[in-house]
């Protein structure tokens, strides 16, 4: 089988990154060619031939694979132009600013199951994550009681924000932190506990830096089977932890830099309180450990999975079809805060543009 031709599309900071990580080589996979507003087409860039549109890209036949990387209100559209031209599609997070624009994307591919559409949710790769997924898919936790999850360590200087002009907008970026940084473990939410069923919302607005978008945020959720959650992200502090914590019926799990620790009990925790004969003492349990750490570059493992999958036709780690779970969620926590209420989930389509549009406009009157 010939190597899988992959263009990047957007040629900025992280579609470098990809363009890079090509270059160095990926098993299956050669660089192809690099698509970006800024180039003229029939240009050379990093050694690639450059074309200024993907129309002209697929026009020249010259990809069987594109990884979008553009800014994220453009992701949807040019994913569908790709599918409908028989590429495969790895795009970028978020897949969208909004779940009804996956949807789109979806019905799309929905017309052409032969293709990969997968969405960059690296973290899937982490092996903390799939070691703590394996545990709950196995029923060793039991029931989940609650998940706790602070993610601070995202954080953002002014200069950040600088590097391009619609980074922390509302009609550039479509959010902050929620979209851009804690993406990630909103996904790996889903991915690990299933979709929220309910969520009620603290988010606040360039709080700790000069943009529209919310960069501190709070979030209480309800989990499927009648669990609680605590979320909590922000680009304003530093040093910042990562750590979750779970609760469930088999004891205490921690999951940080230094890898899982399991608190397991001997019993369940529901049986011992039904059948303790002391008022005060807590069930026996094993301190478990697993020292799985982060991966050095997860990009990596991530789009090697996405070629493997356009080569042997098999389901990619990160499908969009899951993706979209993590937009939604993401809606809804935006939708919570502004509107001050507790959202339902599944999310009705029409509530998140209207708040993203009322957003929007309000920044663009002068003050």
């Amino acid at each position: 089988m010939s190597d899988l031709r992959v263009a990047v599309v957007g040629y900025g900071y992280q579609g470098r990154e990809h363009g890079s990580l090509l270059r160095s080589g990926v098993a299956g996979a050669v660089p192809a060619a690099v698509v970006d507003r800024t180039c003229a087409t029939g240009s050379v860039i990093d050694g690639l031939p450059a074309f200024a549109s993907l129309d002209a890209l697929l026009a020249a036949r010259a990809a069987d694979a594109v990884i979008i990387a553009t800014p994220h209100a453009a992701h949807a559209g040019l994913a569908i132009a790709a599918l409908r031209a028989g590429l495969h599609v790895l795009i970028e997070k978020p897949v969208a600013i909004a779940a009804r624009d996956v949807d789109t994307v979806l019905a799309v591919h929905a017309r052409h199951p032969g293709q990969v559409l997968a969405a960059v949710h690296q973290q899937r790769c982490d092996p903390r994550y799939q070691r703590l997924r394996a545990l709950i898919r196995s029923g060793a936790l039991g029931a989940i009681h609650r998940v706790t999850w602070t993610v601070t360590d995202w954080y953002r200087s002014e200069s950040y924000y600088r590097q391009a002009p619609w980074r922390g907008t509302w009609a550039g970026e479509g959010g902050g932190v929620l979209v851009n940084q804690a993406v990630h473990q909103l996904d790996l939410w889903c991915w690990l506990f299933g979709r929220p069923e309910r969520v009620q919302a603290r988010c606040r607005f360039g709080a700790w830096h000069g943009i529209e978008a919310e960069d501190d945020v709070t979030c209480l959720l309800e989990l499927p089977g009648g669990g609680s959650g605590v979320f909590i992200a922000s680009t304003g502090d530093s040093p910042g932890v990562n750590r979750l914590e779970i609760a469930c019926d088999r004891g205490q799990v921690e999951v940080d830099g230094e890898g899982i620790r399991f608190r397991r009990t001997r019993v369940a925790v529901c049986e011992h309180r039904r059948t303790s004969a002391s008022p005060w003492d807590h069930p026996a349990n094993e301190d478990l450990r697993y020292p799985d750490t982060a991966p050095a570059a997860p990009l990596r493992p991530l789009v090697e999975d996405f070629v493997a999958a356009c080569r042997s036709g098999r389901a990619p780690l990160a499908p969009v079809a899951e993706a979209r779970d993590q937009v939604e969620l993401a809606n809804a926590m935006l939708v919570s805060a502004v509107d001050s209420c507790a959202i339902d989930l599944p999310l009705a389509a029409e509530l998140f543009p209207r708040v993203l549009a009322g957003l929007a406009e309000a920044m663009a009157v002068p003050a």
